[in-house]
């Protein structure tokens, strides 16, 4: 899907969770927007640190850990809050 208007990518966004009819609530439409116009979404490649490695963060995202989301060229797209949402969630080795 291409997105000529940022609205669009927003709303597609948004609408990613669940409901009572299988749509997503109202509150969570709302706070979803708000974190992505607060925090634009940026590629992956963009996100990495020496904490968690590009393929990584792909496969999470294709696992849905990580909220992120693919573009129709194939980029992922995510923020930076939910790299470490994902980073803080995973279990500790050592």
């Amino acid at each position: 899907m291409s997105y000529d208007d940022p609205a669009a990518m927003l709303l597609d966004g948004a609408l990613a969770g669940t409901g009572r009819r299988g749509g997503p609530t109202r509150a969570t439409i709302y706070s979803r927007l708000e974190t992505q116009i607060e925090e634009p979404r940026t590629r992956l490649t963009a996100l990495v640190d020496t904490g968690m490695s590009l393929t990584a963060l792909r496969a999470a995202a294709r696992r849905g850990r990580l909220e992120a989301t693919q573009r129709s060229d194939g980029q992922w797209l995510s923020t930076r809050r939910a790299v470490e949402q994902y980073m803080e969630s995973r279990p500790r080795s050592g």
